[in-house]
This record gives C-alpha cells, structure tokens and sequence, in this order.
C-alpha cells in the first residue's frame, strides 16, 4: 500500500495507480494506491514475479493457481522464466492445459519439456500445436536458464543465453484458453 499526500483537492483518476492498482481517498487528506497482485511501485508500475524453488525427484510436482499465470487476451505477451538442472531424457517440467472434467471443446495446452535430453517448449490454440525444439541437450546435470515468450500465436524460447528459438502455431487462432491450474515438475 502507498500512501501519497496531496495539498491540492483530491481526486482518483485513472491515471494515479494506473492498471494495477485501486485508488482510493482516505479521510479526505490523502490516497491511497492498493496495488493487486505481483505489482509494487507508487504507481503500481512496479512488476514483481512470482519466485519458488523447488525440487523434484521425478515422481512428485507441485501446482500453482491458475491465476498465478491468467492468459487474459492474445494481445498481451506472456513470459516464463525458471531455472533447472537435470539428467533426465525425457519428462514434463510445466504444464497448464483443459481440465479432464471440462465440457469445452479444444485441446489448448502449454507446456515445456524434455524429449531425448532436448528442452521441447509446445503450446495448442486450436489449430495446431507448436513445437519449439533446442538444439543442444540439457540433461547434463547443470544448471540452465530458461525464458519463455508466447503472444498470440508466436512463441520464442532461449536457454542460457544462447541464439532465440522461435515459432508459430498454426491457424488464425491466437488466445490460449486454457482452465486449469498449473502442474510443475
């Protein structure tokens, strides 16, 4: 909460704690910018991500709210960064798609992981998914970075630094709609 004091009259207009925030007068003598979720600043400018460890041995996950990730319109870019290290072949490291007792149609999903010691970031719109393959392997028991990018229906992934990995998935569908939580692991 940021408190900004005022000699002038008072006055929340949308420009005061921009998009992330609720202004509101207190007492008539100052106001207050309530900043939601992941966002700090005075003007709620500020982007705080979401920060966990964690680590699994291949059997076990963990899973975040849906809301933690919302892909609230094709327009807005959505980006993931994580850290890893592993020395396994294959498996599924996130994923967020449809859930089983849904009655929607479509098979939207995100996910990454690893296929033959490659790291394998893939996303479904409706129209064909898309497949984001490094060249190099990552089951060499370092640690890599990963960052992820997907707006609409492009993507783009680099680990450690290294050359971008971009992609597009098929069809004129752009939006993920995806209802479920979040399963990392």
């Amino acid at each position: 909460m940021i408190v900004i004091f005022s000699d002038c009259a008072l006055q929340c207009t949308p420009d005061i704690c921009g998009d992330h925030g609720d202004c509101e007068i207190i007492n008539g003598t100052h106001i207050v910018c309530s900043c939601r979720d992941y966002y700090d600043g005075i003007n709620c400018e500020i982007f705080k991500p979401i920060e966990h460890a964690a680590k699994f041995d291949g059997k076990a996950f963990i899973v975040f709210s849906i809301d933690d990730f919302p892909h609230l319109t094709s327009e807005h870019e959505e980006n993931l960064s994580l850290r890893f290290k592993t020395s396994a072949s294959s498996g599924l490291i996130f994923w967020q798609g449809q859930s089983f007792d849904v009655p929607l149609k479509g098979d939207d999903y995100m996910s990454i992981g690893l296929s033959d010691g490659h790291l394998v970031f893939s996303y479904e719109l409706g129209g064909g998914a898309s497949q984001l393959i490094s060249t190099e392997v990552v089951n060499d028991d370092n640690e890599h970075q990963l960052q992820i990018w997907r707006k609409g229906r492009d993507g783009k992934m680099i680990i450690d630094d290294g050359a971008p990995i971009t992609g597009s998935s098929f069809g004129i569908v752009a939006m993920l709609n995806v209802d479920s939580d979040i399963y990392i692991g």
